[in-house]
């Protein structure tokens, strides 16, 4: 089966829910075979499993390049706003603000008193 083909019976999957359904919708619409149709929703549920497994490493890096890059072009034609918002939400994924984490405030100097 082409990944054209499998592509629009996930699609169907998600769409239709029932496998009855998806299978006479793969025979009538995309013209898979009645003696094919089974084997080829096993695969595409296969798919959307593979799909469905993710790192939570990876999507929390790919998260912080997407911010770094948004604040950097941000800072470049002075949208302060967003530049703020996408530190806020790099502070966020980065536990800047969790609680016990903090380091405390260096001790005052006799400099800084005057």
């Amino acid at each position: 089966m082409n990944a054209d083909t499998l592509d629009k019976l996930i699609l169907l999957i998600v769409s239709l829910a029932d496998r009855a359904k998806v299978a006479a919708a793969g025979i009538e619409k995309l013209g898979i075979s009645p003696s094919e149709v089974h084997v080829a929703i096993s695969e595409a549920y296969e798919r959307i499993r593979q799909a469905a497994r993710w790192s939570a490493d990876e999507e929390v890096g790919t998260a912080i390049v997407r911010l770094n890059d948004l604040y950097e072009r941000s800072l470049r034609v002075q949208d302060c706003k967003t530049a703020l918002a996408t530190q806020r939400e790099l502070n966020k994924l980065r536990n800047v603000y969790a609680a016990g984490k903090r380091r405390p405030a260096p001790a005052a100097t006799m400099e800084d008193r005057t």
